[in-house]
């Protein structure tokens, strides 16, 4: 009788998800005929640690346009405190919008700027910076005709007639039916087994190895999974990291035991990605090239983006012609982050 119950209970989640996914596509469409041009930005992902007299910080941001008409001259632009430093950064936007987006890189801060915008299209800025004031950052964004602000979901209810207003309802009902499902979901042994654990201190552990403070980054991985234990992407980069201070046995092992969820793509682009470093660190440069175009075919986007930050891989294509060709082939640009005198 249970197992009926849960059968017919996740077919109708079922049909009321698609139904709201489909009232929210046609919401989304009213809103985008009706709204005006308005950019906003959403900070991704965002963390810090503090090591002496020294910070250290990651930020993910995108920038979009969420209006209904084109943004022409936007600037974006983000700065920390004098004491601050960018080490690296990277851009990432669809195709057509690269050639459209240039950056300035001082100091402490950086102003990207986009010829235009049309409605969806977006841009991402991922950096890390160091120094001792690198929390709380000023972000500014404009055009040529609006100020653009942080996203809030209110933006996209503006200028809505109220017979508009049922898909929209229907879609909010459709979420919190899936929502309470999933929360009955998460109580059960098998949801907190698979899923895994907050990556926040996991993924400033993996910053602080890409920019070459491997000690400090296993210090901070040691101490979080002492505290709350390993899931599958610490595992992984904790065998980054003994790989990298020369512990090839337990390098092995840790990494091996990070794939145990064998259908996730992103762990799979991370293991590839994670041992073509620890070849390269022993100048097994065959091997290492081969593993770097296994990560690409699973995650192009997100080892990309590794790519430009890691000091490893740059100085790897700066000397060796097989990393080179398999960056370049895959679209990695190195963009070196100096001061100005």
């Amino acid at each position: 009788m249970n197992t009926v119950r849960i059968i017919v209970g996740g077919i109708i989640t079922l049909v009321i998800t698609i139904a709201g996914t489909f009232a929210a596509v046609y919401a989304s469409k009213i809103l985008l005929e009706s709204a005006p041009e308005d950019i906003n930005y959403r900070v991704l992902e965002e963390s810090s640690i503090s090591v002496d007299d020294t910070s250290f910080a990651i930020a993910n941001i995108s920038v979009l346009n969420t209006g209904g008409e084109v943004s022409k001259d936007v600037v974006f632009t983000l700065r920390y405190g004098d004491g601050a430093k960018i080490e690296r950064h990277s851009i990432s936007a669809q195709d057509y919008l690269v050639s459209e987006i240039s950056t300035e890189v001082n100091t402490n801060s950086i102003t990207v700027t986009a010829k235009q915008l049309r409605p969806d299209d977006k841009f991402y800025l991922s950096l890390v910076a160091s120094g001792t004031t690198v929390e709380n950052p000023k972000i500014s964004l404009v055009s040529s005709n609006s100020i653009g602000h942080e996203y809030s979901s209110e933006t996209n209810f503006r200028n809505i007639e109220y017979e508009n207003l049922f898909p929209i309802i229907s879609s909010i009902f459709a979420i919190i039916f899936a929502s309470l499902s999933l929360l009955a979901l998460r109580k059960t042994p098998f949801f907190r087994r698979v899923t895994p654990a907050s990556p926040n201190r996991t993924s400033t552990a993996f910053i602080l190895t890409m920019i070459d403070e491997v000690q400090l980054a296993s210090d901070l991985l040691k101490a979080e999974i002492a505290q709350r234990g390993a899931e599958p992407t610490a595992l992984l980069n904790w065998g980054l990291i003994e790989g990298l201070q020369g512990n090839e046995r337990l390098s092995k092992k840790l990494l091996n035991s990070g794939l145990w969820w064998k259908n996730n793509n992103h762990l799979k682009a991370l293991y590839f990605f994670n041992k073509s470093l620890v070849e390269l660190s022993k100048n097994n440069i065959s091997e290492s090239a081969n593993l770097l175009k296994s990560a690409f075919s699973y995650k192009k986007h997100e080892i990309s983006w590794y790519c430009t930050i890691s000091s490893q891989i740059e100085i790897g294509a700066e000397k060796h012609e097989q990393i080179k060709k398999v960056t370049e082939q895959n679209g990695v640009v190195f963009e070196k982050t100096l001061p100005i005198e």
